[in-house]
C-alpha cells in the first residue's frame, strides 16, 4: 500500500514534456537530451517526422511517426509544462506546435541546429512577409556567431538563447559508416570534404548570390590551402549529400 501511494505521488510530482523534431539535426540534437529527462524523473512524448524518426530509432528513443501538425495527436496526454521542437524551412507548419503551446499557456522553445536559413526558419511562406512574425517563446542556438547573425537578420534579442548543440557532445564517439573503406582506400592521412546540396526551392536560383560563395569555390579553397601545407601528405576525400 505504501508503495502504491509512493508511486502515485512520485508521478503526480513528475513533469512531462512535448518534443517534436522534423529534421535529422534536430533530433541528433535532442537525442542526448533523453538520458537528462530520464534522471531527472521528466516525462516525454515524443513526436518525429520521417528523418528524425529514423534517428530516435536508431538511438531507441519511442517517438511517435506523424506527417503534419494534428491537434488530435495530444489528446491523451496530461498537460505537458514545456514544449520542445526543431525548426525547418517550414515555418508555417512548425508554428502550429508552437501555437498549440501557446494557446494551453505551455512555454516554448525551438532549437536552431545549423547556421543556416535564419529568418527562413520563423517567416510565413510567400512573398513579402515580416520576418521573425510567427515564433515561439524563446529560441535555442548553438552559440554566439549564430546569435549574432540572428540579430542581424532581424529577430528580437529577447527570444534568443545560447544553448550550444547537445549532439557535439557525441563527436568525439562519432566514426562515419564509411570510415573503413575511406582508410582502406586513401590511407589514414586525408581531409573529409562533405557537400552539401544548394536549395534552390528555398533559396532560389543563384547560390552564388545568396551565400556570397559557392560550394565548388569552397571545395578549391580546401584543395588550395591542402598543397601548401608543406611536410603534410594529405589527400582530400569527397563525400556529397546523399
Amino acid at each position: 500500500m505504501m508503495q502504491q501511494q509512493r508511486s502515485m505521488r512520485q508521478q503526480k510530482e513528475s513533469k512531462s514534456i512535448v518534443v517534436v523534431a522534423r529534421q535529422a539535426g534536430s533530433a541528433n540534437a535532442f537525442v542526448p537530451l533523453f538520458r537528462e529527462f530520464q534522471e531527472s524523473n521528466i516525462r516525454v512524448h515524443t513526436f518525429a517526422f520521417t528523418h528524425a524518426h529514423k534517428i530516435f530509432a536508431t538511438s531507441k528513443i519511442d517517438a511517435t511517426l506523424i506527417e503534419r501538425f494534428d491537434p488530435t495527436l495530444f489528446g491523451d496526454l496530461s498537460d505537458p509544462s514545456f514544449l520542445l521542437t526543431g525548426t525547418s524551412e517550414y515555418a508555417d507548419e512548425d508554428n502550429c506546435f508552437w501555437q498549440w503551446a501557446k494557446s494551453r499557456g505551455i512555454p516554448s522553445l525551438a532549437f536552431v541546429d545549423s547556421w543556416v536559413s535564419y529568418w527562413q526558419r520563423f517567416t510565413p511562406g510567400g512573398v513579402g512577409q515580416k520576418r521573425f512574425s510567427i515564433t515561439p517563446d524563446l529560441i535555442g542556438l548553438i552559440d554566439r556567431f549564430m546569435y549574432d547573425r540572428m540579430v542581424e537578420c532581424g529577430c528580437d534579442e529577447k527570444l534568443l538563447i545560447v544553448t550550444g548543440n547537445p549532439a557535439f557532445d557525441c563527436l568525439r564517439q562519432y566514426v562515419p559508416i564509411e570510415h573503413k573503406d575511406i582508410i582502406a582506400t586513401y590511407g589514414e592521412d586525408y581531409v573529409l570534404f562533405i557537400g552539401e546540396p544548394f536549395n534552390n526551392r528555398l533559396l532560389g536560383e543563384n547560390e552564388k548570390d545568396v551565400l556570397g560563395y559557392t560550394e565548388a569555390e569552397v571545395l578549391r579553397v580546401t584543395a588550395n590551402a591542402i598543397e601548401l601545407m608543406e611536410g603534410e601528405k594529405l589527400k582530400l576525400v569527397v563525400r556529397p549529400h546523399p
